[in-house]
């Protein structure tokens, strides 16, 4: 792993650990009860969860473009052909 990349994955971490520490000051302010252990441990189990599932998405859609699957299977022309038969 290059350092370039290896600086921007601290450097997203350490923004979402700001953004979770802000949340929780935030909640804070607000006059709501604090959160307790488990809501702390239900929002990092959510965090985490979005980010794999977002993740695993894109992995998905690159390695369907780089494989082919997102080729088109007939001509541009044909297609073209179906599309002025229904109009």
């Amino acid at each position: 792993m290059g350092r370039r990349v290896a600086l921007t994955l601290l450097a997203a971490a350490v923004l979402a650990g700001l953004s979770v520490a802000a949340m929780g000051w935030g909640w804070g302010a607000m006059g709501a009860s604090p959160m307790t252990v488990h809501g702390w441990i239900a929002l990092s189990i959510g965090a985490v969860g979005t980010a794999l599932l977002t993740a695993g998405l894109m992995i998905l859609a690159f390695h369907s473009h780089r494989s082919g699957h997102d080729d088109r299977v007939e001509p541009t022309e044909l297609i073209d052909e179906r599309i002025r038969r229904r109009f």
